[in-house]
């Protein structure tokens, strides 16, 4: 199973992802923050499963982004998966917007793409 959380401070959050990554959109581009590649779920080796945090500095006017799996494992038109590139393309070409119209926007291009196997949430 995937998750991820942030932990919000002033001008820093701190993130930890169970096969999930964490967008961040700014002036400077669209970083990509790895979460483990442990779920948090399934057959386990350890007796405890920890998930390394990662400090990142924000600044106002910044975006992040948080996502299930049903946007990038959506099938298009095609029966091609929507994929975390297609994703991380409208993620760049919309963080600017006003958050209303990014998810208008976002959700539009993910919708176009075919008939919906999953739900796709995002947090921003």
């Amino acid at each position: 199973m995937d998750a991820c959380l942030c932990q919000c401070q002033p001008g820093r959050v701190v993130f930890a992802g169970a096969k999930r990554p964490l967008y961040h959109a700014g002036p400077q581009g669209l970083a990509v923050i790895a979460g483990s590649r442990a779920p948090i779920g399934g057959k386990q080796k350890e007796d405890r499963r920890t998930f390394p945090e990662t400090g990142i500095p924000v600044q106002s006017g910044d975006m992040l982004y948080l996502t299930t799996d049903g946007y990038a494992d959506q099938p298009d038109g095609e029966g091609k998966r929507f994929g975390s590139k297609r994703l991380e393309e409208v993620l760049r070409s919309v963080w600017s917007s006003v958050a209303s119209e990014q998810q208008a926007e976002a959700g539009q291009r993910w919708m176009s793409t075919g008939a919906r196997r999953s739900n796709g949430t995002t947090s921003r």
